[in-house]
């Protein structure tokens, strides 16, 4: 909403926030680095070693503990629960060997990041695709996170809006929408006894959102080939 309004001090401080209490929203610097959102990355650098200094200063036995044997629970092993819905979940759910599992998620991610990136770059200099930009990161984020757990998808909700802003205003826009549909079906629904399924449909979340992912890409992508069409921002809706 800030960045919307040209607020670079104020979303500056929200993006730290979210960045202080859960490393979710990882793509987003990097995206602010390619922008040239120099404000930004800057007041948000002094601000996150701010929060930090001031948290270690608080309790530094119990940051010290969390940097030393949890985090790195959060980078390596593999949570193959029903719940944890990300590429390594999906991943780790079908294949039992130990190294196709890295070398398929690794290969895997890597796509997933280089295709968004150049999906973005084809259109980075379009000030009105930003949110769509965003909204894809998220997506993305999602994805390739080594866990996301399935109440994590409720930020799926700002892509969604997004798209959906979008599409709603293109001509022929049904099979849009039906997509946009089936993903949303696909993310919202839970399994209550997952066990009883065949593993494959146990993902069905992880396929929404690369069924997002894919229309989301394609938007923009189309968008680069046709540069009159413009994505309304969801905040002016």
């Amino acid at each position: 909403y800030f960045l919307d309004k040209k607020k670079n001090y104020l979303s500056s401080f929200f993006l730290v926030l979210s960045l202080a209490i859960k490393f979710f929203p990882v793509f987003f610097p990097l995206y602010f680095l390619i922008k040239k959102k120099w404000k930004i990355l800057f007041f948000a650098a002094i601000t996150f070693c701010l929060f930090y200094i001031i948290a270690f200063l608080l309790d530094p036995k119990i940051n010290i503990y969390f940097y030393k044997n949890i985090l790195p629970t959060f980078l390596a092993g593999w949570k193959t629960d029903y719940y944890n819905q990300s590429l390594s979940g999906f991943v780790g759910r079908i294949i039992a060997d130990g190294n196709i599992r890295n070398i398929l998620r690794y290969a895997f991610s890597i796509i997933f990041v280089v295709i968004s990136f150049l999906a973005i770059f084809k259109t980075l200099k379009s000030g009105r695709l930003q949110n769509m930009h965003l909204g894809l990161l998220v997506t993305l984020n999602l994805i390739v996170s080594n866990f996301s757990w399935q109440h994590h998808f409720v930020l799926i909700v700002f892509p969604f809006l997004v798209i959906l802003f979008y599409v709603q205003r293109m001509k022929n826009n049904l099979k849009f929408l039906f997509v946009l549909f089936i993903s949303y079906v696909l993310i919202s629904f839970n399994l209550k006894n997952p066990n009883d399924v065949p593993i494959l449909l146990q993902s069905h979340v992880f396929y929404g959102a690369v069924l997002l992912w894919i229309l989301e890409v394609f938007l923009i992508w189309k968008n680069s080939r046709k540069p009159g069409l413009h994505f309304p921002s969801a905040w002016k809706r």
